[in-house]
């Protein structure tokens, strides 16, 4: 029994870690997408996609810390 509760944890932090990296992914990915878009829309050489990308690492580290704060700090009622 002892066991399966063990594995149940590992299950569960391993979940938690491809979650928060699969937030960084899109996030990053997504503010590439708009940078690269932006720059050939406007004839720009890489300023909108430098911008972007560092909005998309911001908006992923956010959504790390949201992540984590709702599964390692659940809210106790």
């Amino acid at each position: 029994m002892a066991q399966r509760s063990l594995n149940q944890e590992a299950f569960q932090s391993l979940w938690i870690i491809a979650q928060l990296g699969l937030v960084m992914v899109c996030t990053i990915l997504t503010g590439l997408g708009v940078g690269l878009f932006l720059d050939r829309f406007f004839g720009t050489t890489g300023i909108f996609l430098v911008i972007f990308i560092l909005f998309g690492i911001a908006a992923g580290f956010y959504n790390v810390w949201k992540v984590l704060k709702r599964q390692v700090f659940p809210k106790e009622e």
